[in-house]
């Protein structure tokens, strides 16, 4: 979800390496690709597998004696020509666009010494797409006939259709077992590694830190550290007082229209250095606003533990940075009025406007809390919640704690827009988003008050995303949408961020070609809000490949959060009606069967991403290691003139392992509550 791009406008697609355009087309017009010159292809596979497995080893010999391309080594690239290349293709011209140009992609000896790392370059790409070929799937089949593909045999062997308590016990004890959920913390700061990828296969996931991984990780930090996790929100907390942070949120809080009208780059940053706790100066997408909501809540979270529940994940004694930041999010926030306010979401792409239903209940959920700190009577005389409560508004910015009507207003705006449009994430521009699997899954959202109906909108929204967006592999980021440019043209855009062979020297019609790679590259430094841009690097996706990532464990603990909630709905009843156990009506039945049907169907989905139990390749050519949980398994060329799925360049992610550990503790709790009250033969789907 994490790419290092500068686009700059809200007429343009942050970040995406290649997004198919239809620029003077109806938005259901095919796409427009570069067209590739013909070339002979070896016809039989066999032969074809024998050339890259011969080149290989003349890759390995050129790499590991650490020379160049010689004349003799043409023979051999003029098979691997003749097997997978192609002679010449037309580009973008990126000096003169919208023009184009052809490139000689020929495997020239002389040619490739030009190219930096050329050798390394193509056995990475010929091993990538050789792996795709070999990994091997068996077909799990879900109640309704459907197939999920899972190459871990082992996970194989443990899924279940219907799952019991004691399946998931099973299921987590052999996962951690594995180190599945092991993550890595910096005991300097707290802070948990966002992926746990070597050093310098991806700098900008081993180099920095986003505020949500940080947040969301915390799932897992508390659970094996909660001292560690204290210093995790401490550290986020001293990056939001930084004085150029600070600067932002103060001049925005003066004045809102610097953020409302300003480009991508007018807000205060959610991605740092962990070494310096400074913006990453070439991040250039300041809002993404559920990062801030969610560090909010782990904030506010801190004072709740240490002052209310009393619990080691908080602290009753908190930095004067974390009181600071706090304020200066809430002002913030309210300033914008995040309800309306434009924000880039999950994927730091485009900002739009009206804001974004995920964001704004993520906010909410925060907000909630801390008005609750500040304002539950039933606190007052709680040791030391006077004095904390003086201190957050005598901050810089703790006026808006003065007059509990500012946040009550603006949380009632909050609820209202999340109630209104719960079933798009940006309503009118990009609507199935796979973002709107969270907004249910912490089981806070409220979207009626009646239980039953707030149960129904819930698995609504739920099965509208798994039956719109979700694919073998996982979940797509969003279903393609369009956008109007400046020009007045029209564009259709899938995701291409991580698209087929983004990270390989592999064009999209399966032929190695290292122009190829050169020049969609280099449109990471092109301002893509000019239409000649963004039209030529369309040129260069491919529609129905995108990435296919982890939110499936989202999307199943959103279902069982449905559930839990119901459960709970039925429990206060059977409380008043002094029933010795939990008793469940025909609708909350039908509805728990439903919901959590759609748990274990999810679940499957989840374990299923795993990687195998033995090492293989990643998207990029780099080892993947097993028993792993990949960002997105993305789309890949492979020898035979086919594609398939490797875990993605992010494997493993923090998140994600965070991700699929609260969905199994989750579930596999709320399958307890049934069983302890004889519920689960009642609610077993088909029953």
């Amino acid at each position: 979800m994490k790419f290092n791009v500068k686009f700059l406008s809200a007429a343009c697609i942050i970040g995406s390496l290649g997004i198919f355009c239809a620029c003077a087309q109806t938005p259901d017009a095919p796409p427009q690709s570069a067209a590739p010159a013909q070339t002979e292809q070896v016809s039989v596979h066999g032969e074809t597998e024998a050339v890259v497995a011969q080149s290989l080893i003349k890759l390995e010999e050129i790499t590991a004696a650490k020379r160049k391309f010689t004349a003799a080594d043409q023979p051999w690239l003029n098979s691997l020509q003749k097997a997978l290349g192609t002679e010449e293709i037309e580009l973008p011209d990126l000096a003169n666009l919208p023009q184009t140009v052809k490139a000689d992609c020929r495997l020239n000896w002389s040619e490739l010494n030009k190219i930096e790392g050329s050798a390394q370059l193509i056995y990475k790409t010929l091993k990538t797409m050789k792996a795709a070929q070999e990994l091997k799937f068996q077909d799990f089949v879900l109640p309704d006939g459907s197939k999920v593909p899972v190459c871990n045999k082992t996970v194989y062997s443990f899924m279940r259709q219907s799952y019991t308590p004691d399946d998931f016990r099973k299921i987590s004890e052999l996962l951690k077992s594995k180190g599945v959920f092991n993550i890595s913390i910096n005991p300097a700061n707290g802070l948990v590694a966002t992926c746990d990828i070597e050093e310098g296969e991806n700098d900008n996931m081993s180099k920095r830190q986003w505020v949500t991984d940080t947040v969301w990780a915390g799932g897992l930090e508390m659970q094996e550290s909660p001292k560690d996790w204290i210093k995790a929100v401490e550290t986020l907390a001293k990056f939001y007082t930084n004085p150029t942070e600070q600067k932002a949120f103060d001049e925005i809080i003066a004045d809102p229209q610097i953020y409302l009208q300003g480009g991508p780059e007018a807000g205060v940053a959610h991605i740092f250095d962990p070494a310096t706790l400074k913006r990453d100066p070439d991040w250039f997408n300041n809002k993404r606003l559920e990062s801030m909501g969610m560090a909010l809540g782990a904030m506010t979270g801190l004072l709740v533990d240490g002052f209310v529940m009393h619990t080691d994940r908080g602290t009753p004694e908190p930095k004067p940075e974390v009181l600071a930041a706090i304020a200066n999010i809430t002002a913030y926030l309210a300033a914008i009025d995040y309800p309306s306010a434009p924000s880039a979401g999950n994927w730091e792409e485009i900002p739009f406007p009206g804001g974004l239903t995920w964001d704004t209940a993520a906010i909410n959920t925060s907000l909630t809390e801390l008005y609750n700190f500040m304002y539950n009577s039933a606190y007052d005389k709680l040791p030391g919640m006077q004095n904390i409560r003086h201190k957050l508004m005598s901050q810089k910015h703790g006026h808006i704690f003065k007059t509990r009507k500012t946040l009550e207003k603006l949380l009632e705006r909050g609820r209202e827009r999340v109630a209104k449009t719960y079933m798009a994430e940006s309503p009118g521009h990009r609507e199935k988003d796979a973002s709107l699997a969270f907004v249910c899954s912490e089981g806070h959202t409220v979207l009626d008050s009646d239980p039953i109906k707030n149960a129904q909108k819930q698995l609504q929204l739920l099965e509208m995303l798994e039956k719109s967006i979700v694919r073998d592999h996982g979940m797509i980021r969003y279903a393609p949408f369009t956008l109007e440019l400046n020009d007045g043209s029209k564009v259709q855009s899938p995701d291409s961020y991580l698209n087929l062979n983004y990270n390989i020297a592999c064009d999209i019609f399966g032929h190695l070609n290292l122009p190829w790679f050169t020049v969609i590259n280099k449109f990471g430094s092109f301002d893509a809000s000019d239409p000649k841009v963004f039209a030529a690097r369309s040129t260069m996706s491919s529609p129905d490949c995108e990435a296919q990532w982890f939110m499936v464990s989202d999307l199943a603990r959103s279902y069982s959060m449905t559930f839990r909630s119901l459960f709970d709905s039925a429990k206060e009843r059977s409380i008043k009606e002094k029933q010795p156990k939990v008793t469940l009506n025909a609708k909350e039945i039908e509805l728990i069967k439903t919901a959590r049907a759609g748990a274990d169907r999810n679940v499957n989905r989840a374990l299923a991403r795993i990687t195998p139990e033995e090492e293989t390749v990643k998207a990029n050519g780099e080892k993947c290691p097993a028993w792993a949980v990949p960002e997105a398994w993305q789309c890949v060329s492979t020898l035979d003139g086919n594609k398939a799925y490797l875990p993605g360049v992010n494997t493993p992610l923090t998140w994600a392992k965070t991700s699929l550990n609260l969905t199994l503790n989750y579930h596999g709790a709320n399958l307890t509550r049934l069983e302890e009250n004889g519920l689960m033969d009642i609610t077993a789907a088909g029953e």
